[in-house]
Protein backbone atom coordinates (compact mmCIF):
# COMPACT_ATOMS: atom_id res chain seq x y z
CA UNK A 1 0.00 0.00 0.00
CA UNK A 2 1.43 3.34 -1.09
CA UNK A 3 1.47 6.26 1.30
CA UNK A 4 0.11 9.62 0.02
CA UNK A 5 2.70 12.40 0.02
CA UNK A 6 0.67 15.46 1.07
CA UNK A 7 3.59 17.78 0.44
CA UNK A 8 3.51 16.95 -3.23
CA UNK A 9 -0.23 17.49 -3.31
CA UNK A 10 -0.10 20.88 -1.54
CA UNK A 11 2.82 22.15 -3.61
CA UNK A 12 0.68 22.25 -6.67
CA UNK A 13 -2.50 23.46 -4.99
CA UNK A 14 -3.62 27.06 -5.61
CA UNK A 15 -6.82 28.89 -4.76
CA UNK A 16 -8.83 30.87 -7.18
CA UNK A 17 -8.44 34.70 -7.26
CA UNK A 18 -10.13 36.72 -4.55
CA UNK A 19 -10.29 40.35 -3.31
CA UNK A 20 -9.18 41.58 0.10
CA UNK A 21 -11.80 44.04 1.30
CA UNK A 22 -11.09 46.56 4.07
CA UNK A 23 -13.19 46.33 7.16
CA UNK A 24 -15.41 49.08 8.53
CA UNK A 25 -13.78 52.48 9.07
CA UNK A 26 -12.35 52.66 12.59
CA UNK A 27 -9.55 55.20 12.71
CA UNK A 28 -7.47 57.87 11.03
CA UNK A 29 -3.91 57.13 9.92
CA UNK A 30 -1.40 59.83 8.98
CA UNK A 31 -0.17 58.79 5.54
CA UNK A 32 2.27 61.70 5.07
CA UNK A 33 4.01 63.54 7.90
CA UNK A 34 4.14 67.37 7.82
CA UNK A 35 7.66 68.67 7.11
CA UNK A 36 9.58 71.73 5.91
CA UNK A 37 7.79 74.23 8.16
CA UNK A 38 8.85 77.90 7.99
CA UNK A 39 7.06 80.55 10.06
CA UNK A 40 4.08 81.98 8.19
CA UNK A 41 4.55 79.70 5.13
CA UNK A 42 2.88 76.49 3.99
CA UNK A 43 4.52 73.18 4.82
CA UNK A 44 6.81 72.06 2.01
CA UNK A 45 5.43 68.56 2.64
CA UNK A 46 1.76 68.86 3.60
CA UNK A 47 -0.07 66.70 6.10
CA UNK A 48 -2.02 63.82 4.47
CA UNK A 49 -4.50 61.56 6.32
CA UNK A 50 -6.27 58.33 5.34
CA UNK A 51 -9.34 56.64 6.78
CA UNK A 52 -8.54 53.07 7.85
CA UNK A 53 -10.11 49.97 9.37
CA UNK A 54 -9.06 48.49 12.70
CA UNK A 55 -6.06 46.73 11.13
CA UNK A 56 -4.79 49.81 9.31
CA UNK A 57 -6.19 48.88 5.92
CA UNK A 58 -7.30 51.92 3.93
CA UNK A 59 -10.96 52.32 3.11
CA UNK A 60 -12.28 54.47 0.27
CA UNK A 61 -15.98 54.34 1.02
CA UNK A 62 -16.30 56.17 4.35
CA UNK A 63 -15.56 59.80 3.46
CA UNK A 64 -16.18 62.53 6.02
CA UNK A 65 -14.69 65.86 7.22
CA UNK A 66 -11.26 65.58 8.88
CA UNK A 67 -10.08 68.24 11.35
CA UNK A 68 -6.43 69.14 12.12
CA UNK A 69 -5.23 70.98 15.24
CA UNK A 70 -2.19 71.30 17.48
CA UNK A 71 -1.43 68.36 19.75
CA UNK A 72 1.54 70.06 21.45
CA UNK A 73 2.67 73.65 22.09
CA UNK A 74 -0.97 74.64 22.51
CA UNK A 75 -0.06 77.86 24.35
CA UNK A 76 2.72 78.82 21.93
CA UNK A 77 1.31 78.41 18.43
CA UNK A 78 -1.79 78.74 16.28
CA UNK A 79 -2.57 76.76 13.13
CA UNK A 80 -3.54 78.90 10.16
CA UNK A 81 -5.05 77.75 6.89
CA UNK A 82 -7.80 75.27 6.05
CA UNK A 83 -8.01 73.09 9.16
CA UNK A 84 -11.08 71.07 8.07
CA UNK A 85 -10.84 69.06 4.86
CA UNK A 86 -13.37 66.64 3.34
CA UNK A 87 -11.73 63.32 2.51
CA UNK A 88 -12.01 62.03 -1.05
CA UNK A 89 -11.80 58.26 -1.54
CA UNK A 90 -10.58 58.03 2.04
CA UNK A 91 -7.77 60.62 1.67
CA UNK A 92 -7.62 64.14 3.18
CA UNK A 93 -4.67 66.43 2.35
CA UNK A 94 -4.10 69.73 4.20
CA UNK A 95 -2.31 71.81 1.57
CA UNK A 96 -2.19 75.28 3.19
CA UNK A 97 -1.52 74.81 6.90
CA UNK A 98 1.05 77.12 8.50
CA UNK A 99 2.38 78.18 11.90
CA UNK A 100 3.75 81.59 12.86
CA UNK A 101 5.73 80.81 16.03
CA UNK A 102 9.19 79.42 15.28
CA UNK A 103 9.81 76.84 18.01
CA UNK A 104 10.52 73.11 18.23
CA UNK A 105 8.39 70.18 19.37
CA UNK A 106 5.19 70.78 17.40
CA UNK A 107 2.87 67.91 16.49
CA UNK A 108 -0.58 67.86 14.85
CA UNK A 109 -3.68 65.91 15.85
CA UNK A 110 -6.23 64.77 13.26
CA UNK A 111 -9.83 63.97 14.20
CA UNK A 112 -13.03 62.85 12.48
CA UNK A 113 -16.46 61.92 13.72
CA UNK A 114 -16.72 58.25 14.70
CA UNK A 115 -13.01 57.53 14.17
CA UNK A 116 -9.99 57.25 16.46
CA UNK A 117 -7.53 60.16 16.34
CA UNK A 118 -3.95 60.08 15.14
CA UNK A 119 -1.00 62.36 16.00
CA UNK A 120 1.86 63.33 13.72
CA UNK A 121 5.54 62.90 14.46
CA UNK A 122 7.18 65.93 16.17
CA UNK A 123 8.51 68.68 13.90
CA UNK A 124 10.10 72.13 14.17
CA UNK A 125 9.17 75.48 12.64
CA UNK A 126 12.09 77.59 11.40
CA UNK A 127 12.12 81.44 11.39
CA UNK A 128 11.22 83.24 8.19
CA UNK A 129 13.27 85.77 6.25
CA UNK A 130 14.76 88.88 7.87
CA UNK A 131 12.35 91.84 7.97
CA UNK A 132 13.60 94.03 10.84
CA UNK A 133 15.81 94.31 13.92
CA UNK A 134 15.21 94.78 17.61
CA UNK A 135 17.64 97.26 19.18
CA UNK A 136 17.72 97.66 22.97
CA UNK A 137 19.93 99.61 25.35
CA UNK A 138 19.91 101.70 28.54
CA UNK A 139 17.19 104.30 29.07
CA UNK A 140 19.73 107.02 29.81
CA UNK A 141 23.45 107.69 29.83
CA UNK A 142 25.80 110.53 30.75
CA UNK A 143 27.55 112.21 27.84
CA UNK A 144 31.06 110.93 27.44
CA UNK A 145 30.18 107.51 28.89
CA UNK A 146 29.77 104.35 26.81
CA UNK A 147 26.25 102.98 26.23
CA UNK A 148 26.00 99.32 25.12
CA UNK A 149 23.21 98.26 22.73
CA UNK A 150 22.02 94.76 21.76
CA UNK A 151 20.74 93.98 18.26
CA UNK A 152 18.54 90.99 17.33
CA UNK A 153 17.49 89.91 13.82
CA UNK A 154 13.75 89.16 13.50
CA UNK A 155 11.34 87.84 10.87
CA UNK A 156 7.88 89.22 10.13
CA UNK A 157 6.36 87.33 13.07
CA UNK A 158 8.86 88.56 15.70
CA UNK A 159 10.80 85.27 15.67
CA UNK A 160 14.50 85.64 16.41
CA UNK A 161 16.70 84.50 13.52
CA UNK A 162 19.44 82.80 15.53
CA UNK A 163 21.65 81.96 12.56
CA UNK A 164 21.59 85.44 10.99
CA UNK A 165 25.13 86.36 9.90
CA UNK A 166 24.63 89.63 8.03
CA UNK A 167 26.15 93.08 8.42
CA UNK A 168 24.33 96.30 9.33
CA UNK A 169 25.21 99.99 9.18
CA UNK A 170 24.99 102.10 12.34
CA UNK A 171 23.41 105.57 12.35
CA UNK A 172 23.32 107.97 15.34
CA UNK A 173 21.46 111.29 15.51
CA UNK A 174 24.31 112.74 17.57
CA UNK A 175 26.75 113.81 14.84
CA UNK A 176 29.66 113.89 17.28
CA UNK A 177 28.98 110.50 18.83
CA UNK A 178 31.64 107.80 18.68
CA UNK A 179 30.30 104.56 17.17
CA UNK A 180 31.24 101.81 14.73
CA UNK A 181 30.21 102.40 11.12
CA UNK A 182 29.05 98.76 10.80
CA UNK A 183 28.32 95.76 13.00
CA UNK A 184 28.53 92.06 12.07
CA UNK A 185 25.98 89.62 13.48
CA UNK A 186 27.24 86.48 15.19
CA UNK A 187 25.20 83.28 14.66
CA UNK A 188 23.96 81.78 17.95
CA UNK A 189 25.18 84.71 20.01
CA UNK A 190 24.13 88.18 21.12
CA UNK A 191 25.32 91.03 18.89
CA UNK A 192 26.33 94.09 20.90
CA UNK A 193 27.91 97.44 20.09
CA UNK A 194 28.69 100.60 22.04
CA UNK A 195 28.13 104.31 21.44
CA UNK A 196 29.72 107.26 23.25
CA UNK A 197 27.44 110.30 23.01
CA UNK A 198 28.59 113.91 23.05
CA UNK A 199 25.35 115.91 22.82
CA UNK A 200 22.70 115.98 25.52
CA UNK A 201 19.04 115.30 24.82
CA UNK A 202 17.08 112.45 23.23
CA UNK A 203 19.27 110.58 20.76
CA UNK A 204 18.30 107.74 18.40
CA UNK A 205 20.48 104.81 17.34
CA UNK A 206 19.45 103.00 14.13
CA UNK A 207 20.88 99.98 12.32
CA UNK A 208 20.08 98.99 8.71
CA UNK A 209 20.97 95.76 6.94
CA UNK A 210 23.48 96.14 4.11
CA UNK A 211 21.58 93.82 1.74
CA UNK A 212 17.99 94.48 2.86
CA UNK A 213 17.87 98.26 3.30
CA UNK A 214 14.29 98.11 4.58
CA UNK A 215 15.33 95.81 7.43
CA UNK A 216 15.94 98.35 10.18
CA UNK A 217 15.70 98.78 13.93
CA UNK A 218 16.03 101.74 16.31
CA UNK A 219 16.34 102.60 19.97
CA UNK A 220 16.12 105.96 21.74
CA UNK A 221 18.20 107.03 24.72
CA UNK A 222 18.22 110.12 26.94
CA UNK A 223 21.69 111.67 27.18
CA UNK A 224 22.39 113.95 30.14
CA UNK A 225 25.29 116.36 30.68
CA UNK A 226 27.84 115.32 33.27
CA UNK A 227 27.70 117.50 36.45
CA UNK A 228 31.12 119.14 37.06
CA UNK A 229 32.77 118.24 40.36
CA UNK A 230 33.42 121.25 42.66
CA UNK A 231 36.97 121.65 43.81
CA UNK A 232 37.83 121.96 47.48
CA UNK A 233 38.83 125.63 47.85
CA UNK A 234 39.28 125.71 51.65
CA UNK A 235 41.71 124.31 54.15
CA UNK A 236 41.32 121.21 56.28
CA UNK A 237 37.68 120.35 56.81
CA UNK A 238 36.50 122.80 54.17
CA UNK A 239 33.91 121.52 51.72
CA UNK A 240 34.47 124.21 49.13
CA UNK A 241 30.74 125.03 49.23
CA UNK A 242 30.88 128.06 51.62
CA UNK A 243 28.25 130.59 50.58
CA UNK A 244 28.46 134.41 50.78
CA UNK A 245 26.39 134.67 53.95
CA UNK A 246 28.75 132.35 55.81
CA UNK A 247 31.76 134.36 54.65
CA UNK A 248 30.16 137.61 55.85
CA UNK A 249 29.38 136.05 59.22
CA UNK A 250 33.00 135.00 59.64
CA UNK A 251 34.14 138.54 58.71
CA UNK A 252 31.84 140.23 61.28
CA UNK A 253 32.97 137.84 63.99
CA UNK A 254 36.59 138.63 63.24
CA UNK A 255 35.91 142.37 63.44
CA UNK A 256 34.19 142.03 66.87
CA UNK A 257 37.09 139.99 68.20
CA UNK A 258 39.54 142.73 67.19
CA UNK A 259 37.38 145.42 68.90
CA UNK A 260 37.16 143.37 72.10
CA UNK A 261 40.93 142.95 72.18
CA UNK A 262 41.42 146.71 71.68
CA UNK A 263 39.03 147.54 74.57
CA UNK A 264 41.06 145.36 76.98
CA UNK A 265 44.05 147.62 76.55
CA UNK A 266 42.14 150.85 77.36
Amino acid sequence: MRRLDWRAVLAGARSGPFDLVAGPARRLVIAQQPAGAVAGSRFLQPLAVRIADACGGFTTTADRPVFASLATNLDEGHVSGTTTVDSVAGLATFVDLSLERAISGYSLRVQASGLDDDISAPFNVAPGQLTHFSVSGPASVVSGASAVFTAVALDGYENEIFDHAGTARVFVTDAKAQALAQIAFKPRGATTFSVVFAAAGTQIVTIADLEEANARGSASIEVTTATPTRRNGGGCGSTGNTDLGTLLAFGLAARWRRRIRSLRFL
